[in-house]
């Protein structure tokens, strides 16, 4: 959650509005959380042509398409944003009217760019698949047999999992999906927990490693 007050911040000095660049960052949010579980739902359809049945398979599915039902008639007809926006301008406050129809600008801005809305869930799909691929490879430098199927479901699982507001970064609850998982497939617990550990130790490095340059920049 803190990153996404950060990332508001920074849109808004671009966009010249924090509800411009509250809705930006609550469109990017959401696009990337349907690609997240979409991308669990292929995992699971790809283990059960493989034979082998993933528990919970069908919630993720019914997850990604009712994701899809309720983003695509946003943005595709926002006429519809302005209707559920109707008992907020009814209060008839200025400062409540204005953010309403800014709100709804701003998703008439994207009816008017679909190229850009496609491309930007196309590249929330690529990057929720090079994820899951920095994950198996982590997994096979610890000498874990983690198959591919198994990675495209716990990974992206995991994920969305980390965004409850229970945990500090996730810590405790990543661990905890990863070694249900391991354990449903006859993997040891103990190399869930250093794949998990290992995996979030070498992604806040790089993280710091960018903020270095991004101060440096500043």
């Amino acid at each position: 959650m803190r990153g996404a007050y950060v990332a508001q911040g920074f849109t808004a000095e671009a966009a010249g509005s924090k509800t411009l660049a509250t809705t930006v960052v609550l469109v990017d949010r959401c696009l990337g959380l349907i690609a997240l579980v979409l991308v669990a739902a292929i995992g699971t359809l790809l283990a059960s042509l493989g034979g082998i049945e993933v528990p919970g398979a069908r919630w993720l599915w019914l997850a990604s398409a009712a994701g899809l039902a309720i983003a695509i008639p946003v943005i595709a007809i926002p006429n519809s944003v302005g209707h559920l926006l109707a008992p907020l301008r009814a209060l008839d406050r200025p400062w409540v009217t204005e953010r309403a129809q800014k709100l709804e600008d701003a998703v008439f801005r994207f009816r008017a760019a679909p190229r850009a809305v496609v491309g930007t869930f196309v590249g929330a799909l690529v990057v929720q698949i090079t994820i899951v691929a920095f994950y198996l490879l982590t997994a096979q430098g610890l000498s874990v047999p983690l198959p591919v199927f198994l990675g495209a479901v716990l990974i992206p699982v995991s994920l969305a999992l980390q965004m409850a507001p229970v945990s500090i970064n996730g810590f405790g609850v990543r661990e905890a999906v990863f070694a249900f998982f391991f354990r449903r497939f006859g993997l040891p617990t103990e190399a869930a927990v250093a794949l998990s550990l290992v995996s979030t130790g070498m992604v806040m490095g790089l993280s710091l490693v960018g903020g270095v340059f991004f101060l440096k920049r500043r």
